[in-house]
């Protein structure tokens, strides 16, 4: 029998959810949406990909990822295709029971090593909330590195928006082919009590997450850039947090969901075939290792292991695979 939720139904047949997707989105978004420009550095056997071969990956991860993470929207037929379907309402009710305790860290101050940042997360989110593409969102960055010198600083700093421009808006390309609601338009409908912080940034389909997406990629290649620099200074654990910490405090504030997180880093590791040359693998392993110190990655490997039927043990083992298929040479 369908619920009903301030005069909407929400059917639930078979362990499906029909539900509405997010939509248009404003104006300015729109026009990125709209602009179908390759990232800078992105290559395809080595010469630089054409719009028409960017949308052809694009598209290729993204029915990838309707297979066994969240499925797309089909808009003439106005209804989700992939086989990821079939499990989307498992795997969302799951999303909002995780966020519970991941919610609660939004008040913390994160920690770094041994070490404990003297902000708290939400402190950091609101810094990292922006409202134009391309945006550094780089204020959080001195907390991460306080003793590294002001020129190193400002080098990565400077790579890194130099990065972020050059990626444009690359996640956009997902977000309007999965539509996915934001938590707190799914928790809305599902009449389940919900709080989330409120974000200038979160305007868009929930999937993929593009704090999250944008950081592991834009990072890495500045780490490629000043890795020994940062090694001499012995911070690139305290980078790698800082990478990760970007995306998890969108999860922390309730603006994504973990499985957002999945799919950001699932297309920040396919990436590396494409964006880092003969570095690709090198790239690759320093993805993985700050993936690893995720909070919100480290609660979905408890999850899965606590829960053999967890809706998110094919996309974690998915994942997985993926970190552990060696980057193709993108110079070749």
């Amino acid at each position: 029998m369908p619920l009903k939720t301030q005069g909407r139904p929400i059917e639930l047949i078979s362990g499906k959810l029909s539900l509405p997707p997010y939509g248009y989105v404003n104006n300015q978004w729109q026009w990125d949406v709209d602009t179908r420009r390759v990232p800078d550095g992105f290559t395809i056997d080595g010469s630089t990909a054409t719009p028409r071969q960017w949308q052809g990956f694009v598209g290729n991860l993204i029915n990838e990822l309707a297979e066994f993470l969240w499925p797309r929207y089909d808009r003439d037929s106005h209804t989700w295709s992939g086989n990821s379907s079939e499990h989307a309402l498992d795997l969302s009710v799951s999303d909002l029971n995780l966020m519970i305790p991941l919610q609660e860290k939004i008040l913390m101050a994160g920690p770094v090593g041994d070490k404990i940042l003297q902000r708290t997360h939400k402190a950091m989110f609101i810094d990292e909330d922006v409202s134009w593409p391309g945006s550094p969102v780089l204020p959080t960055l001195d907390s991460y590195l306080p003793n590294v010198s002001s020129e190193l600083l400002n080098a990565l700093k400077e790579n890194i928006r130099k990065r972020l421009v050059g990626l444009g808006p690359a996640q956009l390309r997902f977000k309007e082919a999965f539509q996915r609601p934001r938590p707190q338009q799914l928790a809305f409908m599902l009449n389940r009590p919900f709080v989330h912080e409120w974000a200038k940034s979160s305007l868009t389909p929930a999937m993929i997450s593009g704090h999250c997406f944008q950081s592991l990629v834009t990072r890495t290649g500045a780490y490629l850039v000043h890795r020994l620099d940062l090694e001499t200074a012995g911070v690139v654990p305290a980078f790698q947090q800082y990478i990760v910490d970007v995306g998890d405090r969108r999860v922390f504030a309730g603006v994504h969901y973990p499985s957002d997180n999945i799919s950001s880093w699932y297309c920040a590791l396919r990436l590396c075939d494409h964006m880092y040359g003969e570095a690709g693998q090198v790239a690759k392993n320093f993805m993985v290792e700050s993936i690893s110190r995720s909070e919100v990655f480290k609660m979905l490997n408890q999850t899965i292991s606590e829960n053999r039927t967890s809706p998110f043990n094919k996309p974690m083992k998915m994942l997985s695979n993926e970190a552990g298929r060696p980057a193709k040479r993108s110079d070749i």
